[in-house]
């Protein structure tokens, strides 16, 4: 028998030619009569709207218990109401029934089986399918996780198998086609030549006619799309990533998405199956609801997330590696946190805000407008109008010098005061400062900060100005990898989250 890694990928429909073919050409080869002993197999077969199907092919199968290839048993034919009846010895515990009708051109099908875990339990003398046949689902298999390294994959009683090619592993995902509608249980991977066997029981998968299926191995995740969107680097993010000779990919990307309109889901999975970390803003008016999800990876080339239906019980959770996040925050609001804590100083601060200067009296130092700032007087940072420039903001840091010194030094200066609307982004990550206004970096530098300059920074206060998406986060070490000569990737970074977050405005 040969493996299935060994052969191309059958459909439904050619394998059931195929075992036509070896019935030396009987339509009822191997059905037991009625007076053969046996349980009885009986059932209906209609279409999706419940119309019961003449002359569909009714298969009763099983699976070699050697290569777990299914095999057809028995077959037999629906009679003109749709009704069909078998005898068969069977399995005590499991019958899988197959169906195939083909009205005009298109092939139609179904499967359905019948479970009893219970040993001590008897069968009933007959064993009903009532099964609905429809159009073939298609299944996309993740190349992660259990499945990250198999060669093929069979569903145990349908007939179907596929195989992975270079083009799949490429992807990061392989597709099944012409699965049967139904409930399947049972699937057989083979890595190396060697096969595993994995039952679903209690979490079967339910297939409906003409499904599209996703299927993450790293969660055992199994769901239909509601709507899909394509995430990819922007333009100019990626120019910067090219400059430097870096790998085109940016981790733990935050992309501001809109859920689908009128639509139940139940989570967002990238285009490697990896479910995406999604935030809410708090305090949100807007009619729309809005995501902020935390893409694991993003590259130039474009990948397709899906928004999941999740076909059984699915325990999901958000991580933190957001802090707070407010659609909109009002002036003078504090935040006394012990989760803002920093064990090491790495996180960064974002918002959006819109102020004309003019309006304001910025001639004594007293009336300087302040926007945000975290710590203390002597150990933090601020971000406020500067002195001398009444539409530009200075960032300033104390002690961001030298561990002996308390004097402010001003690391960042941008003209933002002018009535338009601009984002303002700032990073302090391994004791490295970057800032950026509007996607653009206007400082990136080393830092010498004091020993305990970030026990302080949990004491934060937004200033004097309304501030819209504003957002305190973490960044982890992927932000910037070993084999980087500098911060360019980090950069890149600030550059694609201001023109993702641009793109919706």
């Amino acid at each position: 028998m040969i493996g299935v890694n060994k052969i191309s990928f059958f459909s439904a429909a050619a394998l059931l030619s195929l075992f036509m073919a070896c019935s030396n050409g009987e339509d009822t080869a191997g059905v037991l009569t009625e007076t053969e002993s046996g349980k009885t197999i009986a059932g209906i077969i209609t279409d999706t709207e419940g119309k019961p199907l003449a002359r569909a092919r009714v298969y009763l199968t099983g699976v070699d218990t050697v290569d777990y290839h299914t095999y057809a048993m028995d077959s037999t034919e629906t009679a003109d109401d749709g009704t069909f009846f078998m005898k068969s010895e069977g399995d005590r515990h499991y019958f899988r029934v197959l169906a195939k009708a083909a009205p005009e051109s298109d092939t139609l099908l179904g499967f359905e089986d019948y479970y009893n875990s219970t040993w001590d339990t008897g069968w009933p003398d007959t064993v009903h399918f009532e099964i609905e046949v429809g159009a073939p689902a298609f299944v996309q298999i993740y190349l992660q996780g259990a499945f990250s390294d198999i060669d093929s994959i069979c569903f145990h009683g349908t007939f179907v198998c596929a195989a992975t090619s270079e083009k799949d592993i490429e992807n990061g995902y392989m597709t099944v086609r012409n699965m049967p509608a139904g409930l399947v249980r049972k699937y057989t991977v083979w890595r190396n030549d060697t096969a595993h066997t994995s039952p679903f029981v209690d979490d079967s998968k339910r297939i409906l006619p003409g499904d599209t299926l996703f299927w993450s191995g790293i969660v055992a995740l199994w769901g239909t799309s509601v709507e899909a969107l394509s995430i990819s680097i922007p333009q100019n993010a990626k120019a910067l990533l090219d400059s430097a000779g870096l790998e085109p990919t940016l981790n733990n990307l935050i992309v501001p998405v809109y859920a689908p309109k009128d639509k139940d889901f139940d989570l967002l999975i990238d285009g490697w199956g990896s479910t995406v970390d999604l935030f809410t803003a708090e305090q949100d008016k807007s009619a729309e609801k809005k995501y902020w999800a935390m893409f694991d990876s993003v590259g130039t080339k474009e990948q397709d997330a899906h928004w999941l239906l999740v076909q059984h019980e699915y325990p999901y959770k958000q991580w933190n590696n957001i802090r707070h996040l407010y659609s909109e925050i009002e002036p003078h609001t504090s935040f006394f946190d012990s989760t803002f804590v920093l064990h090491t100083p790495s996180f960064a601060v974002s918002f959006w805000i819109e102020l004309d200067a003019g309006a304001v009296d910025s001639t004594d130092n007293s009336d300087r407008i302040e926007i945000f700032s975290a710590g203390t007087d002597s150990l933090g940072f601020k971000i406020a109008q500067c002195e001398k420039d009444a539409q530009f903001i200075c960032t300033t840091i104390q002690n961001g010098i030298d561990t002996d010194s308390s004097d402010n030094a001003i690391y960042g200066k941008a003209k933002v005061l002018d009535g338009d609307r601009h984002h303002v982004s700032l990073v302090i990550h391994e004791k490295h400062l970057t800032i950026a206004i509007d996607g653009e970096t206007i400082r990136d530098t080393d830092l010498k900060l004091a020993e305990n300059f970030d026990k302080d920074l949990r004491y934060i206060q937004v200033g004097d100005e309304h501030l819209e998406d504003f957002i305190v986060y973490y960044f982890n070490d992927s932000i910037r990898r070993d084999e980087d000569k500098d911060w360019t990737r980090l950069q890149a970074w600030l550059m694609a989250f201001y023109e993702m977050q641009n793109l919706l405005y």
